[in-house]
């Protein structure tokens, strides 16, 4: 009958070699995973604005009945480039009254400028991407959805 293998005690408490095979399959481990957790989290991020911007223009929507013009739909691309301009005329009134030096708000202003700039880079170049509003079917879908997504999609 074969003996039992010996239990290695301690040995998994031993410290790595900093230089060791070990240590650099570790760190490649490591690396790996924080490249799928950055590329995921993107994927999500990318993913919640083209959400939010479906649900924003499925809620101006409701004023429209069946397929839209192009001429419509060009406006409603401009009204949703504009979207924070009231925003920040407010952040812009609160900074001006008072006799404060600091800004307030600056970080939300910051986001929006930013978000702005990213829109409108899109517009301007690649395109940005909308629903295609012009076809009837596209928009009883869009006014039917429910705002959530499927499983799949997301991983």
């Amino acid at each position: 009958m074969p003996k039992a293998p010996k239990a290695k005690v301690g040995q998994d408490k031993k410290a790595i070699h900093p230089n060791s095979r070990k240590a650099m399959v570790l760190a490649r481990n490591i690396s790996h995973d924080k490249r799928l957790m950055k590329s995921k989290k993107e994927r999500v991020s990318k993913l919640n604005f083209f959400i939010e911007r479906l649900q924003w223009f499925k809620n101006e929507l409701e004023n429209f009945e069946g397929a839209i013009s192009l001429s419509e739909q060009t406006k409603l691309v401009i009204k949703y480039l504009e979207r924070f301009q009231d925003e920040l005329d407010q952040i812009k009134i609160i900074n001006s009254i008072g006799k404060r030096k600091g800004v307030r708000h600056a970080s939300r202003e910051a986001s929006i400028k930013m978000t702005i700039d990213m829109e409108r880079a899109q517009f301007k170049g690649e395109g940005l991407e909308i629903p295609d509003l012009l076809n009837p079917d596209n928009v009883s879908v869009l006014k039917s959805w429910d705002g959530h997504i499927p499983c799949g999609v997301v991983n």
